[in-house]
């Protein structure tokens, strides 16, 4: 069961924010049609601001608090399990961070919330504005175009993050100038083959770090993954327990009859499947195993 649907605490800024560049954005435009024209700049900066303002408010209102609200609370992608993850202090992102799953998210994130949004506020305006009989192929051409505008602005912040990613590479691999002068460098700060996991653990916190800003993701040490993960197990082991107690004290195998004289149980049947939460509480066991001899590694 998901949690019930939270609207972002950053989203009235960003619904104000929009809807102030798009205003600004329509009234720039009418006013340059305008000195094209050689028209009065007035009604058009005028008009066209406030028809950017209204799409403005429109779309990232009805985005902000009705559709992503609802698309984090009911649905399971990868996406929208991080924000919802992000939005719940008892549940952070436990997902493992690489630069492929990282940089796919990023290309993905909020497309179908844009189309949604889009669909709505579009075919509601044409909808008042030329007829209830345009909404359909205003919904279909709204939702396509916020979807490729939303595409197309995660695809320019991956090029952003790639490129910053890239130089930041590049400026470490270069060799530092060393002044004859230079106090010699005690042996013990030599480089050394210990130094390799270092390198990796710097890449993924760089990458971390460049989608902070806006990705929900964050890197968990191994002590938070295993508390999670010991959660997790606990919570399964819990519905396996509740299965138990609801089919008897024999009732392992969900077939044994009730003993004479005894009360069969009653109350709601715990909605689980058996064999399936049996298997993930294995795999959460097994996980768990495997990080804790981690870390008796790295501590050894």
């Amino acid at each position: 069961m998901h949690a019930a649907p939270t609207i972002d605490p950053d989203s009235p800024l960003l619904v104000a924010k929009a809807t102030a560049a798009l205003a600004l954005l329509g009234a720039t435009t009418g006013g340059t049609l305008a000195v094209l024209r050689a028209q009065h700049p007035l009604p058009l900066v005028l008009g066209m601001g406030l028809n950017g303002a209204v799409a403005g408010l429109s779309f990232f209102g009805i985005r902000e608090y009705v559709v992503s609200p609802l698309l984090v609370a009911s649905l399971d992608g990868p996406g929208y399990r991080r924000r919802r993850q992000l939005a719940s202090a008892s549940a952070p992102a436990v997902d493992v961070v690489t630069p492929t799953n990282e940089i796919s998210l990023m290309r993905n994130d909020r497309v179908m919330d844009s189309a949604l949004a889009g669909g709505i506020a579009g075919s509601s305006i044409s909808g008042l504005v030329r007829g209830r009989r345009t909404i359909p192929a205003s919904f279909i051409t709204s939702a396509l175009i916020t979807a490729a505008l939303q595409y197309t602005t995660n695809t320019i912040r991956v090029t952003r993050v790639q490129t910053l990613l890239a130089r930041q590479s590049q400026s470490q691999s270069q060799p530092q100038p060393q002044s004859d002068t230079s106090v010699p460098v005690p042996s013990s700060t030599e480089p050394s083959a210990h130094d390799a996991p270092t390198t990796t653990t710097t890449w993924l916190d760089r990458i971390a770090s460049a989608l902070g800003k806006w990705s929900p993701v964050r890197k968990l040490s191994d002590d938070e993954y295993a508390q999670i993960l010991r959660r997790q197990k606990a919570e399964v082991q819990e519905a396996l327990d509740a299965w138990e107690q609801w089919m008897g004290a024999t009732g392992a195998s969900g077939t044994s009859p009730v003993a004479d004289g005894a009360v069969a149980p009653r109350g709601k049947r715990p909605e689980i499947n058996v064999e399936q939460a049996t298997r993930e509480l294995d795999s959460l066991e097994r996980k768990i195993r495997a990080l804790e001899d981690k870390v008796r590694g790295v501590e050894g």
